[in-house]
């Protein structure tokens, strides 16, 4: 690790420069810029602290993955978008949308980070996220270059390749163990702690506060307020819906599907918030991807580990990938039927390729968008999963705190002393 910080530091000495000022054009820039920030390294690590046996983890890696990934995307994004666009490499200028293009690979990072929590170790996860940020890079140069494509959420780019190269990596792993030791379906509630939970749902509300400022930070100026609202209104109906939906389903809220079930509607709005133009259509769609999201909680989840061994214990696969899928398909349909009900100056604001693509084609650049990053987050999912599966163990040992980090011993009125010995409290 420290020869590949060597690295970064020379590649960032070699090959970035800042311009006279660092691109702060008003304050709503960095506030933008913080808020993702929060999001990244607040939000989705304490999403994942609800874990028994993973909460040291889950925090800790997630602060180490998302501050990785951002120094490397800070480099690969532009480089890969030059190299694609057949460009000469040049140096690249150092402002704000380069730390929130870094951001949003960062989000990316740890939501496939989420779907194999508890299965790998320091090691194998920074061999993760160096292919990662690389496959991520260049599926990002591939949407900007080559298809032209739009994505100002990120539904495209960060949840739907996010979870499923998390999620293929997940199954590689589960399928490289012996099958006596694959992991075994349990429900949130044997693996999870009640104040694991309530920190884990206090993630939750950092993500779903600051989830306007991911969908609308890359905005065009004249739709930013209509991203912002529509993405809070449909944010305040997948959480209703996630209350109604898990109580008619299991009688009892469970906090698994509240704490992603209710921010399912950012997700699923995310490509479309500045395509839909009235608040009543954001309703409905973060409504509806609210239920389904509970729906998949209760009946997906279990069907793709029985017949696809699939260990999706954090639902990544439920509250980010079908939800980013969902979004990236509306996308798909409402840039087919945009000229109906849009000027062509506020078309040519949201897709610059318009002005010489039909309607139906730059649909169809979309479409190949979406299908390009779930076959890039498959393809580099496998290749990943097999390379640190050559690193993992079958027996489970990477599945506690205890193995990575010093963990205090604590019970009843003792608690943990230095080198886990254990200190009486009076």
């Amino acid at each position: 690790m420290v020869l590949i910080e060597v690295g970064i530091i020379l590649c960032y000495k070699w090959y970035t420069k800042y311009n006279d000022f660092l691109g702060i054009t008003s304050l709503t820039d960095y506030s933008s810029l913080q808020d993702i920030n929060i999001m990244v390294f607040v939000g989705f690590g304490l999403m994942m602290a609800s874990s028994k046996r993973n909460s040291y983890n889950a925090i800790g890696y997630n602060m180490l993955a998302g501050a990785f990934a951002l120094q490397m995307a800070i480099l690969w994004n532009p480089f890969f978008e030059q190299v694609i666009d057949g460009s000469d490499v040049e140096k690249i200028n150092l402002n704000i949308d380069s730390i929130v293009r870094g951001l949003f690979t960062a989000c990316s990072v740890v939501i496939s980070l989420t779907a194999v929590m508890g299965r790998l170790n320091y090691f194998q996860m920074m061999i993760m996220v160096i292919f990662e940020v690389v496959c991520y890079a260049v599926n990002e140069a591939l949407r900007i270059v080559v298809y032209k494509a739009t994505d100002t959420g990120g539904a495209i780019q960060i949840h739907i390749f996010g979870a499923y190269f998390g999620l293929t990596v997940a199954w590689v792993l589960n399928m490289s163990r012996d099958s006596d030791n694959r992991v075994v379906y349990r429900d949130s509630n044997v693996w999870t702690t009640k104040y694991g939970n309530l920190f884990a749902m206090i993630g939750t509300l950092f993500v779903w506060a600051y989830f306007p400022s991911l969908n609308s930070v890359f905005s065009p100026s004249g739709f930013k307020y209509r991203m912002v609202v529509n993405t809070f209104t449909a944010l305040t109906a997948s959480c209703l819906m996630a209350f109604v939906t898990t109580k008619f389903i299991k009688t009892k809220f469970t906090m698994m599907e509240i704490q992603h079930a209710t921010i399912s509607g950012g997700i699923g709005i995310s490509s479309v918030a500045g395509l839909i133009l009235y608040p009543h259509n954001a309703i409905a769609l973060g409504g509806v991807i609210g239920i389904i999201s509970v729906f998949c909680y209760k009946y997906i989840g279990p069907f793709m580990h029985n017949w696809f061994s699939l260990d999706d214990r954090f639902g990544v696969h439920n509250f980010a990938a079908i939800p980013g899928l969902i979004s990236g398909l509306a996308g798909v349909l409402a840039t087919g039927v945009v000229d109906s009900y849009m000027s062509d100056a506020q078309i040519l604001e949201l897709f610059p390729a318009r002005d010489n693509r039909s309607e139906s084609k730059q649909a169809l650049y979309q479409l190949a968008s979406v299908a390009t990053s779930f076959g890039i987050a498959i393809v580099g999912g496998l290749i990943v999963g097999f390379i640190v599966s050559l690193f993992s163990r079958n027996d489970g040992k990477y599945s506690r705190d205890e193995t990575e980090w010093l963990v205090s011993k604590t019970s009843n009125n003792r608690q943990g002393g230095e080198n886990g010995t254990v200190v009486i409290v009076n």
